[in-house]
């Protein structure tokens, strides 16, 4: 199944099995234009995401971690978050 057809299963509301949910993650994350992308995002954006369609894409994106090895004493915790949350902290004044 190609990406195209994995997307129009989104307007029907057909849930992706992880898979696909996985082979279409692994596209956007390495071959997708930013239109497609804007695509993918404004479908999936009012369906309801499933435990294997979010499966499938936490696999993909697995792929594509690195790991670090930071010298530094105790713990480390990365605190980053998703954006979009309106509150700014850290912003750069001209």
């Amino acid at each position: 199944m190609n990406v195209k057809q994995m997307l129009a299963k989104f307007d029907k509301n057909i849930r992706l099995s992880i898979d696909e949910a996985e082979s279409l993650m692994d596209y956007i994350m390495t071959s997708a234009t930013d239109k497609e992308i804007k695509i993918f995002l404004t479908r999936m954006n009012p369906k309801e995401v499933t435990a294997e369609e979010l499966a499938g894409m936490a696999i993909s994106m697995k792929k594509s971690m690195i790991s670090i090895n930071p010298k530094v004493k105790g713990h480390l915790h990365d605190c980053c978050g998703t954006g979009g949350g309106g509150i700014v902290i850290n912003k750069q004044e001209p």
